[in-house]
């Protein structure tokens, strides 16, 4: 019985650690501009319940940042739930109102996202940076103070300090 039920834990565990994997995957190959490699992992990704709401946000993104705008907002829209007020609902959201022109709202959804994680999460800035910034400049003081953020939190993330380098470049 013993040996049934740490089979279990053993598979369950490893389970989830690919799944993990797969969205630090695709979010990888967002950031180095794989975006059919990370759709496909993400489509994979949207069979897990726990994985759902995260694979529809960065499914915005990739769409988002191939050009195909409606595709984009149809996946951000699925991504915000507001009963469940996760960081990447809000972020979801923020970037809908971006789309639509509605900087005010979008600010207002980073910040929520900010304060669930207390602050203290270099990915939710470094995404409200990168949605200023990607594709097209909205804001460049709004994305620079995000990705300072971000960079203060994490030091070491490539991604972050080359964004940032982009964003004082424009």
């Amino acid at each position: 019985m013993r040996a049934f039920i740490s089979a279990v834990i053993l598979t369950a565990t490893m389970h989830a650690t690919v799944h993990a994997q797969s969205l630090a995957e695709a979010q990888r190959d967002i950031d180095n501009e794989n975006y059919f490699r990370a759709k496909n992992t993400l489509f994979k990704l949207l069979n897990d319940p726990l994985q759902k709401g995260d694979a529809l946000y960065y499914l915005g993104n990739a769409y988002l940042k191939t050009d195909d705008v409606d595709s984009a907002k149809v996946f951000y829209k699925l991504a915000y739930n507001p009963d469940t007020k996760t960081p990447n609902s809000y972020l979801a959201n923020g970037r809908l109102a971006l789309l639509n022109k509605n900087l005010a709202e979008a600010k207002l959804n980073f910040d929520r996202a900010a304060q669930i994680t207390r602050m203290k999460n270099a990915l939710v800035f470094y995404e409200a940076g990168d949605a200023y910034f990607r594709p097209n400049v909205i804001d460049a003081k709004l994305a620079i103070s995000n990705l300072e953020q971000a960079h203060q939190i994490d030091n070491k993330n490539t991604a972050i300090m080359l964004n940032l380098g982009d964003a004082y470049l424009s």
